[in-house]
C-alpha cells in the first residue's frame, strides 16, 4: 500500500514534463526570436537598399528579437537544475514538480513566440516606415517595447513557476525496502501515512471483534434449534 502511494506521488513519468518543460522553453522561444529575426532583417534589407545609413539604426529590431531566445535559455537551464535524478530504486522528482515545470516551460516558451511574431511584423514594416520618414523611428520603438514586453511576462511567470517544488518520501520508500511488511515501523517515517494505518488497524480490529461474537451465537441458536426439534 505504502509504496503504491510513492508510486503515485512520484511516479516515473515525472521526469518526462520535467524535460518537455525544458524542451518547450528553449524551442518555442528560438522560434519565435528565429521568425522575428528573419522579418526583421528581411525589412531592414529591402530598406538598406535605398537609405544604407540608416541600417544600423534599425538594427533594433533584430537585437529584440534576439533576446527572446536569451528568456528560453534562461528558464530551460533553471529546470534542468531543478530535475533531480533517481537515487537508487527512490524516486526524488514528484509529479507536482513536473507539471509546474512543464508550465514555466510553456509559458515562456509560447510567450516569446508570440512576441517573436508581433517583433518580426513590426520590424519589417516599421523600418520600411523609418526609411521613407525618419520620424516614426520613436513610435516603431514603443511598438517593439510593448511587444518585448509579452516575452517578459512569460519569462516572469516561469521563474516563479520553476520554483515550486515537491519532496519525495523517500524515507518511506527506504522503510519499505529494509522492513518488508512492518508496517508501524515503514509507517513511522511519515505522519500521514502512520494516521491511515492506524485507521486501518482499528477498523480491522473491529471486524475481528464483531466476527468473533457473531460465531458463538450462531453456534448457539443452532444447538438451541436442535433441543426444539428433538
Amino acid at each position: 500500500m505504502l509504496a503504491q502511494l510513492v508510486a503515485d506521488v512520484c511516479p516515473s513519468s515525472a521526469s518526462f514534463f520535467g524535460f518537455m518543460g525544458v524542451a518547450s522553453a528553449l524551442v518555442f522561444a528560438n522560434l519565435g526570436a528565429a521568425y522575428g529575426t528573419a522579418k526583421s532583417g528581411v525589412g531592414i534589407a529591402s530598406m538598406g537598399v535605398m537609405r544604407p545609413e540608416l541600417a544600423m539604426r534599425n538594427i533594433i529590431p533584430v537585437v529584440m528579437a534576439g533576446v527572446l531566445g536569451i528568456y528560453g535559455l534562461i528558464v530551460a537551464v533553471i529546470i534542468q537544475g531543478s530535475i533531480d535524478p533517481p537515487n537508487g530504486n527512490m524516486p526524488k522528482y514528484g509529479s507536482y514538480s513536473g507539471f509546474a515545470h512543464l508550465a514555466a516551460g510553456l509559458c515562456c516558451g509560447l510567450s516569446g513566440l508570440a512576441a517573436g511574431m508581433a517583433i518580426g511584423v513590426v520590424g519589417d514594416a516599421g523600418v520600411r516606415a523609418v526609411g521613407q520618414q525618419e520620424k516614426l523611428f520613436v513610435n516603431m520603438i514603443l511598438i517593439l517595447i510593448f511587444a518585448e514586453a509579452l516575452g517578459l511576462y512569460g519569462l516572469i511567470v516561469a521563474l516563479i513557476l520553476s520554483q515550486k517544488k515537491s519532496d519525495c518520501p523517500t524515507r518511506v520508500s527506504s522503510f519499505i525496502a529494509d522492513n518488508g511488511n512492518d508496517r508501524w515501523s515503514a509507517a513511522s517515517a511519515c505522519s500521514p501515512f502512520r494516521s491511515f494505518l492506524q485507521e486501518a488497524e482499528w477498523r480491522r480490529s473491529v471486524l475481528l471483534t464483531r466476527l468473533s461474537l457473531a460465531v458463538p451465537f450462531h453456534s448457539m441458536s443452532l444447538r438451541n434449534a436442535t433441543t426444539f426439534k428433538i
